[in-house]
């Protein structure tokens, strides 16, 4: 909508899918593409574009109401590439960051504030960290260029626990990634002549 971009919600009646609200930004600028990234959970919905912070809808029952608009501090611009929600938690993509970095979000009793920050933990920078990300409870998933890593979170504090890779390079391994009752998936569209998913 006038290279704003939008995220459309549609809900499934007794024999189609209706939609059920564009969503567009209240004070997002000409270019920002958000909806080129979604996620939701249950009633909470979280979209991002190639600029400006991700934002955040909530169902009243009615309408979807813009609940909060997520950005984070840091000295270059950059957006949330890839988001992921789950529960009152939420995990945003940085991939632009100097060295890539997933931001992440809680919801209490003053809304939606930020509770910290994942980062690559060798000094080597790592193309495409958070290029996608998956949330589940207290274990992120995140793909960036032909690597998928899993952090596990402790009181506050995010730990890698597994680094993810094929032998096969230049698979885009990493591309996409989900998270679901304890299962990974890492999606890697260039590889094995096809593209592959490795679960």
């Amino acid at each position: 909508v006038d290279d704003v971009g939008a995220a459309y919600v549609l809900r499934h009646g007794e024999d189609a899918w209706l939609e059920e609200g564009c969503l567009v930004p209240a004070h997002a600028g000409r270019g920002a593409a958000i909806g080129s990234t979604v996620a939701i959970c249950g009633d909470v919905l979280v979209t991002a574009g190639i600029e400006g912070p991700a934002i955040v809808y909530r169902f009243d029952g009615t309408d979807w109401i813009e609940e909060a608009q997520l950005a984070f501090d840091v000295p270059v611009p950059t957006t949330g590439l890839a988001v992921s929600i789950d529960g009152d938690r939420i995990a945003i993509g940085a991939p632009t960051e100097f060295g890539g970095a997933v931001h992440l979000f809680a919801y209490g009793p003053r809304g939606w504030e930020g509770v910290g920050s994942i980062s690559p933990v060798t000094t080597v920078v790592e193309p495409e960290f958070g290029r996608a990300v998956a949330i589940e409870g207290s274990t992120v998933l995140i793909g960036g260029t032909d690597q998928a890593w899993v952090y596990d979170g402790v009181d506050g504090a995010w730990g890698l626990r597994y680094a993810l890779r094929d032998s096969e390079l230049d698979a885009s391994y990493g591309a996409a990634v989900a998270l679901s009752d304890g299962i990974a998936v890492v999606g890697a569209p260039y590889g094995y002549q096809f593209g592959a998913a490795f679960i």
